[in-house]
Parts: C-alpha cells; structure tokens; sequence
C-alpha cells in the first residue's frame, strides 16, 4: 500500500514520531517532578528538554505541509539538547536513573 500511496506512508510516519515525541516530553516532565534529591538544574534541564519535545511535536501536528523537514528540524534539536543534558549529568556525576532507583527503595521500604 506504501508503494501504491507513498504521501500516505510519510504522513503516518510522521504523525507516530510526533506522538512519539509528545510522550517523550512528557515522560521527561514528569520524571523530573517525581525525581527528589536532584539539584535543580539537573531536574531543570529535564523539564526543559520534556518542554520542547512537547512544543515541538504539537508544532510538527499543527504544520502538515512542512512537517517533514519540521521534524527533521525537531528530532535533531531535542537530539542535542538531550546530548547536552546527558553529558552535564555525566560530568557532574548524577544520573536520573539512580534516582529513580534510590526514590523507589524509599518508597518500598
């Protein structure tokens, strides 16, 4: 069917990244607000990385006839600011995941 209506088969492509992006961001807002113990800008630049995701991915719904090179665009800009995050986190030693670890032990014991 791709073959026959390949506009179609972009189109669904670029509509499941685009969700995919939203519950990206949002996962990452919400990770940061649960994660305690972080600094603030390590839960900062998380919510700010979820933020952009989620502008970027309603920009990418709300603009069909560019979204193409719209999400281009997008998934390379949330790619480095994640990048970026990921080594600020590195370099300052802490990591989201073993908060998240440490958060849960709280929670269970």
């Amino acid at each position: 069917m791709v073959v026959i209506f390949p506009g179609y088969g972009v189109a669904t492509l670029i509509w499941f990244v685009a969700f995919g992006l939203m519950i990206y961001g949002i996962g990452r807002i919400v990770l940061a607000l649960r994660t305690q113990g972080d600094t603030w800008g390590t839960r900062g630049s998380m919510v700010a990385v979820g933020v952009l995701a989620v502008i970027l991915s309603i920009l990418v719904l709300a603009l069909p006839g560019v979204s193409l090179l719209t999400l281009l665009v997008i998934l390379s800009v949330v790619l480095v600011v994640g990048g970026a995050e990921a080594l600020v986190s590195g370099i300052i030693g802490r990591t989201w995941l073993g908060n998240l670890v440490r958060a849960a032990k709280k929670e269970f014991q």
